[in-house]
């Protein structure tokens, strides 16, 4: 569904986790799973560790895939029930939450920003 790259895989020290928030980008629900088991371990710290699982976004990648308009591009559209494709800027206020105090009693979850496409 996603095709991410992996960085800061390893969570940082204690002490540093609690100074400066970390982003954790993965690839696939084993990582999701594996996310949960690091929030567990780590939720007495106060350190929350949580996942966000984006459908399709409209990326350079994407218009090079699907192209601008066309049936590729409608085929990919109708997977999303609400009949578009997300923007970058809708991950990224997704992100934003979970690393917010907002979401300060949110930990060992996964986000899931789809526009309805696991709801099918």
């Amino acid at each position: 569904m996603n095709r991410t790259v992996e960085a800061n895989f390893l969570p940082p020290p204690v002490e540093e986790a609690k100074e400066k928030p970390r982003i954790l980008i993965i690839d696939n629900n084993r990582d999701f799973t594996h996310s949960a088991k690091l929030a567990l371990e780590f939720a007495k710290q106060n350190i929350r560790i949580n996942a966000v699982a984006p459908a399709g976004v409209a990326t350079d990648m994407v218009d090079r895939f699907a192209g601008k308009e066309g049936e590729m591009r409608a085929y990919h559209t109708s997977l999303h029930p609400v009949g578009r494709i997300g923007t970058s800027e809708e991950i990224a206020a997704a992100v934003l939450y979970l690393c917010s105090d907002d979401a300060k009693f949110t930990t060992g979850t996964s986000l899931v920003v789809d526009g309805g496409m696991l709801a099918q």
